[in-house]
């Protein structure tokens, strides 16, 4: 009941009442009434009195002790800051009224709760990993075919590990994560999310005792492990496309596997020389079946003449050959009685029948 009597409509009356205790229309009132003073101070000007209220040209001068009213009256229909002040512009005035009502608006309860998400802050990017191993970024894709699949990504190589479960729970996560470290070495630093996997007590105690720093992302705020996010996007799609292609033989550990190993030897613009993760992670290039076209690596796989020449130096190992019908003493292993036989045939560089 006193507040809405506070806020009844106030009358031009009740304005000229209460210039009586306002120090600044006393003021205005004074240097109308003396005009026949030279003007030091030519702000007043604008100002004028009509019917006892004072006037800045068009807009009512507002006491101090009637402006909190006022301005829930302004903004009685809770419209935004630019009508707002508009309205204003053609009613009141006071100096300072701007950001009164700027304020005004900020503080209202309403307005808070349906106003638009503000503008975002700017980026803050992670600091650029130099090498393998300083950040590995975690998180779950799925589910998808019944199961969740557990995927890491590492921040300098973009080297992704993926494994499937039917239960995410903290025990299977320690489990993926034991099975990263004994691969790939443990990581500085492992960025998830806020799932219950990654804040449990086991989890915590794993990484503690491996000497793992373990960070999360804000809540509701997956872009900050964004690394992980983008590459859960790329599996998903890699999975339906897969799935749509052979839908009665789909098996999701065998698609996450291709999955890995295509993703793995695919230069990759965000690695070090736009180099495949294979490169970036292991330097080496994993053998696919695109490298049987290259004469050059076929080469490759010829015996090591200077290995051997190293090996048979070292043992006194000297050249033997066998013809067919040639008489010889054989045994099966070391240590068993030698046997007469006859070399029937060639099988092999050093095998006989």
């Amino acid at each position: 009941m006193v507040n809405s009597i506070a806020v009844l409509p106030i009358t031009s009356k009740d304005i000229v009442a209460a210039y009586e205790d306002d120090a600044f229309a006393q003021e205005v009132l004074a240097k109308l009434r003396d005009k026949g003073k030279p003007k030091e101070n030519n702000n007043f000007d604008r100002f004028s009195v009509v019917n006892d209220v004072i006037l800045m040209q068009d807009r009512v001068y507002i006491p101090a002790t009637l402006r909190s009213n006022i301005l829930e009256h302004l903004h009685a229909g809770h419209n935004g800051m630019s009508r707002t002040k508009a309205l204003a512009r053609r009613h009141c005035y006071w100096p300072g009224i701007t950001v009164d009502i700027q304020k005004m608006i900020a503080d209202c309860y309403e307005c808070i709760q349906l106003s638009n998400t503000p503008t975002k802050t700017t980026l803050s990017s992670w600091s650029v990993s130099v090498k393998p191993g300083q950040r590995v970024h975690l998180d779950f894709a799925g589910p998808m075919h019944g199961q969740m699949v557990l995927i890491a990504v590492d921040s300098c190589s973009k080297w992704v590990a993926a494994r499937t479960m039917k239960h995410a729970t903290a025990y299977e996560t320690v489990k993926f994560l034991l099975q990263y470290c004994a691969d790939n070495g443990t990581p500085q630093l492992v960025v998830t999310d806020n799932g219950s996997q990654f804040t449990s007590i086991v989890f915590q105690d794993f990484c503690k005792a491996s000497g793992i720093n373990h960070i999360t992302s804000p809540v509701y705020h997956p872009q900050s492990n964004g690394q992980a996010e983008k590459i859960v996007q790329v599996y998903k799609n890699f999975i339906k496309k897969k799935a749509l292609a052979d839908p009665e033989n789909f098996d999701l550990d065998v698609a996450t596997t291709q999955f890995l190993f295509s993703y793995r030897t695919t230069p990759n613009t965000a690695t070090p020389g736009h180099c495949t993760p294979a490169m970036a992670h292991m330097n080496r290039e994993l053998r696919s079946i695109l490298d049987q076209i290259r004469p050059e690596i076929a080469s490759q796989f010829n015996e090591n003449v200077r290995q051997n020449e190293l090996f048979d130096r070292h043992h006194g190992a000297r050249q033997r050959k066998f013809n067919v019908n040639d008489a010889v003493f054989y045994r099966l292993k070391k240590g068993s009685s030698w046997k007469a036989a006859i070399v029937n045939s060639r099988i092999g560089s050093r095998l006989y029948l």
